[in-house]
């Protein structure tokens, strides 16, 4: 049942959104088309009713007869386009049959300056389902508008296909709610409250990423496709009640013209402002990518250079520019301040986020403010002098389960969960003893697969294996490529193949690849590991059995092995572990194979399983026990695992079953992590909106099921 409260936000949303001029006639094709409305681009093609293929409504239109990639759908909007103003235009087409089609939004525009094509947006499509297109732009006009004609275009000639529901709006009328300071949510003790009532209340919900790269422009996330309107529709179904915005300075300021607010920015929050408001959704406001750069582990910028301060000051200002705009929105749940700051030490993050509180103070009395933990090397847990603030740590433990068979983490096999017999591993581990195939014959051979030998784990101190490529007094060169590792019972059976790896350099599009079998292991991260008696010379080289590269050792003295410890993966006692692989020597005149080197745990510490059990212990560790000590709330502001875990009996929906109830436990709110990637997503499609055939349906259904009224 939705509150009272939330139906009055909805309908004043719902009137305040509707309300926004639709610039074009017939937008949905509901009605018949005139000729005045809807025709075809250059006199190329036909457009017919469609009854029978809509994207919603009653008909759409079906474009045929295309004798050029121009050729499609068009309208004049001369008369109703303005000079200078952030239009939005999408719109909803389908492939008539499986092809694979790139599709544009584009504008024909005519005025002094001659005759400009302007691309709005694009998208490749090769799924004959319903798949939307969007973009903004800002038409900049000189003397006399002439023509301003708005097409759909791109399939080859010849291939028909369906569009629907097509709209260009201007920026979304965005009006605050008047509010009482009883109306924002806020912290009292462990517990965040709302209401003159004190209504107890969690945040449940999601990430929504909106940043680039350092080197993008802000335009990449004004035409994002991670997430749009509907998609607050969608997190509202799931039951869930707020959307983590991982925000980017880049969308607000300019490096070249720092302090100086680009209107566009605030467009572009105040339409997430009013999508949330019209779903019943609240909004975290998290500074993901400040300027200086995206932190977290190994962030090596000038954010915390104590000789240039620029970064920092700029961050202050930006934090007093957004509080002051934002200061009387009650569906604003929160500010985080600075998503897993990496200062130089604890107190360095400590003071400054206690800089940052108190400059948002100054302007804004109300909202609840997050503080992260520090990425610092003695980061620890800790209390700002401040009211009303909630504070935040992330988790995806065990590290290796949570972040496996991921290309963005380069990692290897993690295991299953839960899993009684195999151990959490260590974060610090010793080398013991390398295991060793059959030696590779001398000479020089093709490519070809050597099957290895069995290794057996015979004794409780090894807890770890890492493959490794190995070469001993050989004046010749071998090549690894394509290998897999096998897990065998005590009685010789099978238990799983544990990873399939092709060894390739690592491709400029990394972010684009999805989770494949074979495994595509950067061959960069491939190492040698050697002492003094110990020398060899690894190379990526660019022919392989497998793909385009490989790895090479050559002129190696003594034993010389090249490890990756991110394919590092837990064993168990008395099972043996077999790694099989393709191999190519030249001139070897020593000893050449594929192995393993067995780890150990440096420190005499509690082994532990993997399992819920220690899933609570690291959370009370990382901050909750100290956070209830001091009666202050918690927030994850991500959790979550890959979606490697969701398959081959890995237990991911068993993981998050029971991180959810340890939340609940615990009074934790939290946010997952995230809802449209790749490598975590709850939409997982890396080309276009989040889309329905690329859903995890079974962790919406959890979330679902978990989330019941929490609005």
């Amino acid at each position: 049942m939705i509150s009272r409260f939330w139906l009055a936000i909805m309908l004043c949303a719902t009137f305040s959104a509707s309300s926004q001029a639709q610039l074009l006639k017939n937008p949905s094709f509901e009605e018949k088309i005139a000729s005045d409305q809807w025709f075809a681009f250059a006199g190329k093609g036909k457009i017919l009713p469609e009854t029978n293929e809509k994207q919603d409504g009653n008909s759409s239109i079906l474009i045929t007869d295309r004798p050029e990639t121009y050729a499609g759908p068009a309208q004049e909007l001369k008369n109703v386009i303005k000079n200078d103003v952030n239009y939005r235009f999408s719109a909803h087409i389908k492939l008539k049959k499986p092809s694979s089609e790139t599709f544009y939004l584009s504008a024909k525009q005519q005025d002094n300056n001659g005759i400009q094509y302007l691309d709005i947006d694009r998208l490749s499509v090769n799924k004959t389902g319903w798949v939307k297109l969007a973009g903004s732009l800002k038409p900049k006009i000189s003397g006399q508008l002439k023509s301003f004609i708005f097409y759909i275009h791109g399939a080859n000639e010849g291939v028909d296909f369906y569009v629907d529901n097509v709209s260009i709006t201007p920026p979304l009328n965005y009006t605050i709610t008047p509010s009482q300071s009883s109306d924002f949510i806020r912290a009292k003790d462990s517990q965040l409250v709302k209401g003159s009532n004190e209504q107890p209340i969690s945040l449940m919900g999601t990430n929504f990423i909106a940043y680039e790269d350092d080197d993008e422009e802000a335009e990449r996330v004004f035409n994002s496709k991670n997430f749009d309107e509907q998609d607050y529709k969608r997190v509202s179904e799931m039951g869930m009640n707020v959307v983590r915005l991982n925000m980017w300075y880049k969308v607000f300021e300019d490096d070249a013209k720092p302090k100086i607010y680009k209107p566009e920015g605030w467009e572009w929050l105040e339409k997430n402002l009013i999508w949330a408001r019209k779903y019943g959704v609240y909004l975290i406001l998290d500074m993901h990518a400040p300027q200086g750069g995206y932190q977290s582990a190994g962030y090596s910028g000038d954010f915390w250079d104590e000789n240039n301060k620029k970064y920092r000051e700029r961050l202050k200002s930006l934090w007093k520019a957004i509080a002051t705009r934002c200061k009387d929105e009650t569906i604003i749940a929160a500010y985080d301040l600075l998503n897993e700051p990496n200062s130089p030490t604890n107190q360095e993050w400590i003071s400054y986020a206690q800089t940052l509180v108190d400059e948002i103070r100054s302007v804004d009395k109300n909202h609840l403010i997050i503080v992260e933990q520090s990425f610092a090397k003695d980061n620890k847990p800790f209390i700002l002098k401040a009211s009303n603030i909630m504070y935040e740590f992330h988790f995806y433990e065990p590290f290796e389960y949570a972040n496996q068979l991921l290309y963005t983490m380069g990692r290897g096999d993690g295991g299953s969960y839960p899993n009684s017999t195999q151990r959490v591993l260590p974060w610090d581990m010793i080398d013991g003893e390398i295991k060793k195939n059959a030696a590779l014959p001398l000479g020089t051979t093709d490519w070809k697969f050597y099957e290895g030998t069995f290794h057996k784990v015979d004794n409780n101190q090894i807890v770890a294996a890492t493959p490794a490529l190995i070469s001993e007094n050989n004046n010749g060169k071998i090549f690894f490529d394509d290998f897999v590792i096998k897990e065998y019972d005590p009685q010789g059976k099978l238990v799983r193949q544990i990873i399939s790896v092709d060894l390739e350099k690592k491709p400029e599009d990394w972010y684009f690849l999805e989770g494949s079998n074979p495994f595509i292991s950067y061959a960069e991260d491939w190492k040698g590991k050697s002492s003094t008696n110990e020398t060899g010379k690894e190379k990526v080289e660019t022919i392989g059995h497998r793909g385009q590269h490989s790895v090479s050792i050559s002129n190696t003295k003594s034993l010389y092995t090249v490890q990756n410890s991110k394919f590092t993966f837990g064993v168990k006692k008395d099972y043996s572990y077999q790694i099989n692989g393709w191999m190519k020597g030249e001139n070897i005149t020593g000893s050449a194979m594929l192995g393993f080197q067995f780890q150990k745990p440096q420190y005499n510490e509690t082994m532990h399983s993997v399992d819920k059990k220690y899933l609570e212990s690291i959370l009370l560790e990382l901050g909750v026990d100290f956070y209830r000590q001091k009666k202050v709330p918690v927030n994850i502001g991500e959790y979550g695992i890959s979606l490697a875990t969701f398959e081959n009996n890995k237990g991911g929906l068993i993981w998050v079953n029971d991180v959810l109830d340890l939340f609940k436990k615990y009074n934790i709110n939290a946010q997952y992590f995230n809802y449209h990637g790749n490598a975590y997503g709850i939409y997982r499609n890396v080309i276009g909106f989040p889309d329905p055939d690329a859903a995890n349906k079974e962790l919406i259904d959890l979330f679902t099921k978990k989330f019941p009224l929490i609005k």
